[in-house]
């Protein structure tokens, strides 16, 4: 099934280390917010890269993995619908399952025995692709969190208006993580904001290829 098939190569992937997740230092007493973008193209209307899809969502679970592990509160974002669930499954409570049948992703971060398993089951119903904007998303959402948190962003996309919402964050005193993926690495120019590029569909087909 897709939930299996996505927590097999997120094993795989930390087993192997082939995602290499510590490139933020945030403060160990302020919150980490993983923000998820699962559009792969600027518009709706061009369609989905898919393979590039599974490859960021991973990336977000690998991230999430080592936060929660590093001991640090950690929530998690993303403008994607949940597959419709009728019931808890065996690692997870009512109570998370009634959360995660609430429409889209959004787990507000907390330091918490059952967190990394709620993302981790978010993550693996995500089931399409998001109809809003990441950084949408991020003036929404960052309004919640508190001054200093730390905000990975993971993204294929990274357009012009991205890039203020980005630089807009960083003057509100938000420390800024941006993951990209995707062929070609971006030429960015974003004073303050730690960037990452971990490559796009050839390295997600190479950890397909390590079962």
């Amino acid at each position: 099934s897709g939930d299996s098939f996505r927590f097999v190569h997120w094993k795989a992937t930390a087993r192997r280390q082939a995602l290499q997740t510590k490139v933020f230092e945030p403060s160990s007493t302020r919150p980490v917010a993983i923000f998820l973008n699962v559009s792969t193209h600027e518009f709706y209307n061009e369609g989905q890269d898919w393979e590039l899809m599974e490859y960021a969502i991973c990336a977000a679970a690998s991230v999430g993995k080592y936060v929660w592990e590093n001991g640090y509160a950690v929530g998690l974002y993303a403008n994607a619908w949940l597959a419709h669930v009728d019931q808890a499954t065996d690692e997870e409570t009512e109570g998370d399952a009634k959360k995660l049948r609430s429409g889209r992703v959004r787990i507000m971060p907390r330091r918490h025995p059952s967190q990394l398993t709620h993302m981790l089951e978010a993550l693996a119903r995500i089931n399409e692709r998001g109809r809003w904007s990441l950084e949408m998303l991020l003036e929404l959402e960052s309004r919640d969190l508190p001054f200093g948190a730390t905000l990975v962003v993971i993204s294929a996309v990274v357009n012009r208006r991205l890039q203020l919402a980005l630089a807009d964050l960083r003057r509100k005193g938000f420390g800024v993580t941006l993951i990209t993926l995707g062929e070609e690495e971006p030429q960015l120019l974003l004073p303050g904001v730690t960037t990452y590029h971990i490559g796009g569909k050839e390295r997600w087909q190479g950890l397909t290829q390590l079962m």
